[in-house]
């Protein structure tokens, strides 16, 4: 059955949304990393102990790793959607 080309727009709209959504969750990522990135500066700065220090760059590994999965993630949409339309 063929759709209809209010059906076919409601699709469209859907994918864009679902691509929309990854983005905001790189952003997210993205500002969790400067978090991080912030706080162990602060650290650095301020001459705290070396496990604080490790603490803080293992936190912002952890952050960077995520955001680095939250990018992947949207490539694999991004393809998807590119073979649909």
């Amino acid at each position: 059955m063929e759709q209809t080309p209010s059906e076919r727009l409601q699709e469209e709209l859907d994918h864009i949304e679902r691509i929309l959504l990854g983005l905001g969750c790189i952003l997210e990522s993205v500002d969790e990393v400067n978090r991080e990135i912030r706080s162990w500066q602060r650290s650095l700065c301020s001459n705290e102990s070396p496990e604080i220090i490790r603490e803080r760059k293992e936190a912002l590994m952890r952050s960077l790793i995520a955001a680095g999965d939250e990018c992947d993630s949207f490539s694999r949409l991004v393809v998807r959607m590119e073979r649909i339309f």
